[in-house]
């Protein structure tokens, strides 16, 4: 009781300290703080703050700008500066950021706020400091660009040279705030080396490259700013430039690098304004560029490197080698695109993102002008790079794909096989190595099986064909996948009315439940009893979730072996969940037909296996002999009659007519049933 009563005090110590705090009461701060015992334990301790924050009393004084709650704090011996917390803050974009491992001294730097930092520094807190991700006071003064703060650090023993992960240096981090004035302050005043980079090789004129200060740019070259090659993406300042159509940055680097960068760079600067990517296509200076760069080449003796062999993608074609050769693509658009696209794969190279982009958005571009099997070459293209180079492949590119085959269908058009063939084996290939996406992609998955069923549907396919699709879906359906979610089955997705891709042109194609898409699954060896994580069959799913009374999905389940009597965790059967009053209706109908039929089925079989051993009561007993057909003919009419009223239950539910809908109503059903089964 005694130990209760001790921790039930110093909650309610520590609760009044946080209100005062919170409340920014100076006042009332000092006058607790002087009857309070063993003080420090309060003061270091880590207080939970909303938002997944745990902060100190000083942090949370920090936070708010309370300088003269601080100032009260600091005024006692016992209170420890290296305390870590975690804090949110507000960055540029209005979004808020966790930090973790931040000291006082850190947030009052990221804060902005210098005289707080002043107090901290002359109370003994730890300049250089760093947190989770290596960040100092001084790099937050650096990227908040108070060149005052980054100043009075420095002169109390700040390391400038201590970088942020992945080797961000501070004047990296001024650089790309387009920070001049910082980063005159570090390079002039502090001496820090211009051609630093990154652990991937970006410099701060790579960085810079990147913004839209020209000014930084000449600052950076004047101080001896070199253009060398990032590992990033293989790509120097000069490239880059050229790249982003950036023609003044260009000319402002060209003069400190050699001929042949300079003759590069004009090449990319031409293949850059062919390409519509970077904004408005303009061949007439695309050509320019390239003829710039041809003549350039030919004053030095400075030959292109042809290639080892061609692409049929395009046309085969190599290079031009001379001006007469580039004049003769002047007047075909067509020509001039591939040249500039051959032109990227040389100096950006076949792994590099922002050519495998342009094969991409070439393929766009012509499945957008109908030329629908030219941009899906270009689509296999850029694939067959991303797999020969082992380069990682975007879930939203193999999306794209079933958009891409969704829009040939709409048109009628035949989808090329070789390349479904090679989506499904990528997207195999990412179901066993991507667990990260792996639901999105087994929708994507479903989503190009649906796409095959309207075509098998409309019979626009060759018997080879047909049999390569139906081959690939076999084995789809042998690897039994299911979502991690809810552990659905391919089955479960298709009769699912919430399955969308939230795609104009897959959904047009590919709207959910589908029959076609459930009948090619079973037929390929679906499991039509499959269970989900919650032991729902794809007869619960559909029938809980459909809104319409479709009779023929509900009948081919049956057909294929779905059970009308299995129950979900919740002990519940498809009956039970069905939430449309006229499917629940037709379901029951449906049951009851199948017991009659299992009756039928008995009384025909029981002869049979009791006869063999025993006398045959067909022939030793009259009653029975008599009675016998009449029982079975009556199960047979009965049967029959149960799906008709199934049938009829089905029209009822239909019609506009309000008194052929009373027939709907479950009163009614029930003395259907009566009256047929004699009751």
């Amino acid at each position: 009781m005694a130990m209760k009563s001790i921790d039930d005090s110093e909650n309610e110590v520590s609760n009044l300290l946080l209100s005062i705090i919170r409340q920014g009461d100076v006042k009332a701060l000092e006058s607790h703080l002087s009857t309070i015992c063993n003080l420090e334990i309060y003061l270091n301790r880590i207080y939970d703050e909303p938002d997944q924050q745990k902060c100190t009393l000083l942090m949370i004084a920090c936070l708010n700008k309370s300088e003269d709650m601080i100032q009260i704090l600091l005024n006692y011996s016992g209170l420890d500066l290296e305390v870590l917390n975690n804090i949110q803050l507000l960055e540029k974009d209005q979004s808020l950021l966790m930090y973790q491992n931040v000291t006082v001294l850190w947030a009052a730097a990221a804060i902005d706020n210098l005289k707080i930092v002043k107090l901290l520094v002359e109370h003994g807190a730890r300049v250089n400091h760093t947190t989770k991700t290596n960040s100092t006071a001084f790099r937050c003064a650096c990227c908040n660009g108070n060149i005052d703060m980054a100043r009075y650090l420095n002169e109390n023993d700040a390391d400038i040279h201590i970088a942020k992960i992945n080797q961000e240096t501070n004047l990296i981090a001024s650089v790309y705030n387009e920070d001049l004035n910082m980063t005159t302050y570090l390079v002039d005043e502090l001496g820090c080396d211009v051609n630093e980079s990154t652990d991937d090789g970006r410099s701060p004129l790579y960085i810079a490259v990147g913004s839209t200060s020209l000014e930084l740019i000449q600052f950076l070259l004047n101080h001896g700013a070199r253009n060398f090659q990032a590992n990033y993406d293989h790509m120097s300042p000069l490239l880059l430039a050229a790249e982003k159509r950036r023609i003044d940055f260009v000319d402002a680097i060209s003069p400190q690098c050699s001929v042949l960068e300079q003759i590069e760079a004009l090449e990319l600067l031409g293949s850059a304004f062919a390409c519509r990517e970077h904004g408005i296509c303009n061949l007439e200076k695309s050509f320019e560029y390239f003829y710039r760069a041809l003549k350039l080449r030919c004053e030095h003796n400075l030959p292109k490197i042809q290639r080892l062999s061609t692409v049929e993608v395009f046309d085969n074609r190599q290079e031009c080698q001379t001006i007469d050769e580039l004049e003769e693509l002047r007047l075909n658009d067509d020509h001039m695109y591939t040249e500039a696209l051959l032109v990227r794969e040389r100096l950006l190279g076949p792994t590099n993102t922002k050519y495998c982009r342009s094969l991409r958005f070439c393929g766009a571009l012509l499945a957008d002008n109908a030329q629908h099997n030219r941009g899906v070459d270009f689509w296999l293209y850029e694939l067959s790079l991303r797999r020969q180079y082992s380069l990682s492949i975007d879930i939203n590119d193999l999306r794209q794909w079933a958009s891409v085959f969704s829009d040939i269908i709409c048109k009628s058009i035949s989808i090329p096989i070789v390349a479904w063939q090679t989506i499904i084996t990528v997207i195999f290939e990412e179901l066993e190595h991507n667990a990260k996406n792996f639901d999105y992609n087994l929708h994507t998955l479903l989503f190009l099986i649906t796409i095959v069923s309207q075509i098998v549907s409309k019979s626009i396919i060759s018997h080879d064909d047909h049999k390569i699709f139906y081959r690939h879906i076999c084995i789809i359906v042998q690897r039994h996948y299911v979502t991690q979610t809810y552990g659905s089955s391919l089955l479960h997705l298709s009769l699912n009315n919430h399955t969308s891709a939230n795609d104009y042109f897959i959904d047009s194609i590919c709207k959910y439940p589908c029959l076609h898409t459930a009948r090619l699954i079973l037929q390929c060896g679906a499991d039509v009893n499959a269970i989900d994580a919650i032991r729902n069959t794809p007869l619960h799913i559909f029938v809980s979730n459909s809104t319409i009374v479709d009779d023929t999905i509900i009948q081919y389940l049956c057909n294929a072996g779905a059970h009308l009597d299995y129950v979900n965790a919740l002990g519940e059967t498809p009956i039970d969940v069905a939430k449309n009053s006229n499917i629940k209706q037709f379901l029951k109908n449906f049951l009851a037909a199948l017991v009659i039929m299992v009756i039928t089925l008995c009384l025909s079989c029981s002869i049979f296996l009791y006869s063999p051993n025993h006398p045959n009561p067909i022939t030793t007993i009259r009653a029975f002999c008599k009675t016998r057909p009449y029982i079975l003919r009556s199960t047979i009419i009965m049967r029959r009659w149960m799906i008709t009223i199934a049938c009829l239950n089905r029209y009822a539910s239909s019609s506009r007519n309000a008194r052929v809908q009373l027939f709907v109503q479950v009163h009614a059903a029930r003395h259907m049933i009566l009256i047929v089964t004699g009751g």
